[in-house]
């Protein structure tokens, strides 16, 4: 994770034994080690349907985007964050 501290992970996997694939959610506890407007994560053979992330009950509003032959997710954020800590959903 080049610009981002995981602080804990929430993992949930839903097995699909038809096609040995699987679905799942992620929540990660972030601190970043300064402000931002996007977050860079490891990631390969995913599919993102939907990201956000919270700080406290505030939603930030977020785009990813995968890159396959890096294996890095970007996720961009709608504007520079602090530094304080947040979850990537």
């Amino acid at each position: 994770m080049a610009n981002t501290i995981p602080i804990n992970y929430k993992l949930k996997f839903e097995p699909l034994f038809d096609n040995f694939t699987f679905n799942g959610m992620e929540i990660i506890t972030i601190n970043l080690p300064r402000a931002t407007n996007s977050i860079i994560l490891d990631a390969a053979e995913l599919k993102i349907k939907k990201c956000h992330v919270e700080q406290g009950t505030k939603i930030i509003t977020a785009k990813a985007s995968l890159n396959e032959k890096s294996e890095r997710l970007t996720v961009k954020l709608n504007k520079k964050n602090k530094r304080e800590g947040k979850t990537l959903h």
